[in-house]
């Protein structure tokens, strides 16, 4: 690393120019994790991966979230219904996030807006 540049940052190169500009990393205050639909009901469509393995990727990534200060956005669909809760062992994993119990389908809009709802909790 160019010794002029501090440790947050990297070198990259600027658009239509060879010059390099520095961009700082992306920090954990300007990210957030979001869960959608961990929920048994749903995990039976998983086919792309070994479902275990799966749950053990979740788990992984949340865990390392919280050890980051990333916030976590978690949503459920049809929990009473068809779906179930939030799997029980990302529930152990994260148990301080409270799950938001979306009341439609279309999880972008109510996922989005929770988000941002978390960043203005947070003060930002």
């Amino acid at each position: 690393m160019n010794p002029r540049f501090e440790a947050n940052e990297i070198l990259t190169q600027g658009p239509k120019t060879d010059r390099a500009v520095s961009d700082i990393l992306i920090e954990p205050k300007d990210c957030a994790l979001v869960l959608a639909d961990q929920q048994a009901g749903l995990a039976f469509g998983v086919g792309s991966i070994d479902r275990q393995m799966f749950l053990n990727n979740v788990i992984a990534l949340a865990r390392t979230a919280t050890v980051f200060g990333i916030q976590i956005v978690v949503s459920t669909s049809a929990t009473k219904v068809y779906s179930g809760p939030l799997l029980p062992a990302i529930r152990a994993a994260i148990p301080e996030v409270v799950a938001i119990d979306r009341r439609n389908m279309n999880k972008q809009r109510t996922t989005l807006r929770a988000a941002r709802s978390c960043r203005l909790d947070d003060g930002s």
